[in-house]
């Protein structure tokens, strides 16, 4: 990849971009590259992904590192946690660590869950407990996605632990991409995870407390007190035994373990094994909030790594880059590089989600009005997902091809040689506020094109946004949205434009 140093130099410097030899390259575990040999899957399909989570499992002999951003307690996790429980059965000195962010938005594996996960050796830790009355500090979230068996492999990427991820949802799925490694880097993937798990801002699950019945003289308050406990007992229990079933194998779960792995293994067996030589792992720190951001001197190279990471190789672009991402927000920066790739005559693709895929309305509300600011431009070309599960899309039945699907990848391809399979968002909480985490294949040309012809399948899948910012086939940008959809889009578009700073 050819470097016009002199331009790129000036864009470094008016950007307020790290180059190479600044000190955040320094920072291993958070910044590593190798150029030993490492074997690479390109994970496209949701229940691949599934599998070799599962054999990572079966293969485990010292140790589980799990981090993720949505960890919901549904089937999938079901089988992960149940297969991670028989491995520990016969393997008893396997070290299990998960790690998940406690975002008041998606949080939902509560302390009841890390309980009887600890009585089969499983440790739970939650990362940033902020309520969300601490506005800014509530808004630096964990979002790596990390599963590290062994300090030998690991897999990374958009997927987070819920069935939306491995296609196995009736209501709504994503497409997704992830990435399986096989190598040194990995060591720097696992170190990066001891750094989160013991940060100041992470901590341990509380014991579950029973409902205490508290007594009083006064007969109406007494009333009220045995009327309260009654509430929050049943509340108790039935958080204690959706919990209690986590780990205790079903029926349902051996059917659906059946046929998730019989796809699976399928699926998981096509893809090819790439090697590459040029490895960059890359991943902001740990810690991050209001007040750090206040007293550091220099925030974005304290902890903003990946966001330097990337845009090193964006204003490096010999001729064109590919931008896969569920969310398409540009904050000054990335106006201020878009700029200047496309005055540089670079070609820009972006795929990313329509209203109609989204579940994220707001976004659409900003995105809309903002890309017809650039689809006008020369060498800037967008598509949009519409909702429908992919042409070839394999599933475990039929009706979960008619739920809607949307776009969830974070995937950058430089040229024709270089992939960035990851965690970040083209959006202000990417660049801003979220922990994230990326791996980077540069030279295997293989490697690259088979993400540029899994992503060709999905541009052609959908629409082409002409000059106009509207779609080439004269349908109507909002389709496949509902009546309800589109009057929340219409009703946030004012507030979603104030607050894009956050989104």
């Amino acid at each position: 990849m050819k470097h016009f140093a002199f331009i790129s130099l000036l864009v470094f410097l008016q950007l307020g971009v790290a180059s190479a030899s600044d000190d955040f390259k320094s920072k291993y575990p958070f910044y590593a590259k190798s150029a030993k040999t490492h074997q690479m899957k390109v994970l496209h399909s949701g229940i691949a992904a599934l599998e070799a989570r599962l054999r990572m499992i079966e293969t485990a002999e010292e140790s589980i590192e799990m981090e993720y951003f949505i960890f919901n307690a549904n089937p999938s996790v079901r089988l992960l946690m149940q297969a991670v429980k028989e491995r520990k059965k016969e393997r008893p000195n396997l070290k299990v660590r998960i790690l998940i962010d406690k975002s008041a938005a998606v949080f939902s594996f509560d302390e009841f869950y890390a309980k009887f996960l600890k009585k089969v050796g499983i440790q739970v830790r939650y990362y940033n407990a902020a309520s969300i009355f601490q506005i800014s500090t509530v808004q630096f979230r964990n979002h790596r996605k990390l599963f590290v068996v062994d300090g030998r492999e690991a897999i990374t990427g958009g997927r987070n632990l819920d069935d939306d991820y491995f296609d196995l949802s009736h209501h709504y799925n994503f497409n997704d991409r992830d990435i399986w490694v096989k190598g040194e880097i990995v060591t720097a993937m696992e170190k990066s995870f001891d750094q989160y798990w013991q940060a100041g801002i992470t901590e341990r699950p509380s014991n579950p407390k029973r409902p205490v019945l508290i007594k009083r003289y006064n007969k109406k308050d007494q009333e009220r007190l045995d009327r309260n406990y009654r509430e929050n007992l049943i509340r108790y229990r039935n958080r204690y035994y959706a919990a209690k079933k986590l780990l205790k194998e079903s029926d349902e779960d051996r059917e659906l373990l059946a046929k998730a792995r019989g796809l699976g293994s399928i699926k998981l067996d096509e893809l090819n094994t790439y090697l590459c030589k040029d490895v960059t792992f890359a991943t902001d720190l740990p810690g991050g909030n209001f007040k750090t951001r206040l007293e550091s001197n220099n925030y974005k190279e304290t902890f903003r790594i990946l966001r330097q990471t990337i845009m090193e190789r964006v204003l490096a672009v010999d001729e064109k880059i590919f931008i896969d991402s569920p969310y398409l927000l540009l904050s000054p920066r990335t106006r201020k590089a878009l700029n200047f790739l496309l005055d540089n005559k670079k070609q820009v693709s972006a795929y990313t989600n329509s209203l109609g895929s989204t579940d994220a309305v707001y976004v659409a509300s900003v995105f809309n009005p903002e890309v017809k600011k650039w689809t006008g431009k020369e060498g800037f070309n967008v598509y949009l997902h519409r909702g429908a599960a992919l042409p070839g899309t394999e599933t475990i039945d039929e009706e979960i091809k008619k739920a809607v699907w949307g776009t969830h990848s974070k995937t950058l391809v430089f040229d024709d040689d270089e992939v960035m399979v990851g965690t970040f968002n083209i959006d202000n909480r990417s660049s801003f506020y979220n922990s994230e985490m990326a791996l980077f294949c540069n030279g295997n040309k293989a490697l690259a094109r088979d993400v540029l012809d899994n992503i060709e399948q999905r541009t052609n899948a959908g629409v082409h946004l002409g000059k106009d910012g509207r779609p080439d086939d004269g349908t109507d940008l909002l389709a496949n949205s509902g009546t309800f959809k589109k009057m929340i889009y219409h009703l946030l578009k004012g507030p979603a434009w104030i607050l894009q700073f956050l989104l």
